[in-house]
């Protein structure tokens, strides 16, 4: 989980520096930002629970 979760936020940072400068960069930001940390947290959730389920 650790791994995955450094593995995303290196991808937040790659794209959080990686954005051209202009009057959208902020809405690029957040976008990026916004999706890796969902696709990540969907992840960690089918992860954990296929892991230890409560059934």
């Amino acid at each position: 989980i650790f791994l995955t979760l450094l593995i995303a936020a290196g991808a937040a940072a790659g794209g959080w520096v990686s954005v051209p400068k202009g009057e959208n960069q902020v809405v690029i930001r957040t976008s990026i930002t916004l999706a890796i940390t969902c696709c990540w947290l969907m992840w960690a959730i089918t992860y954990l629970a296929q892991l230890h389920p409560l059934i």
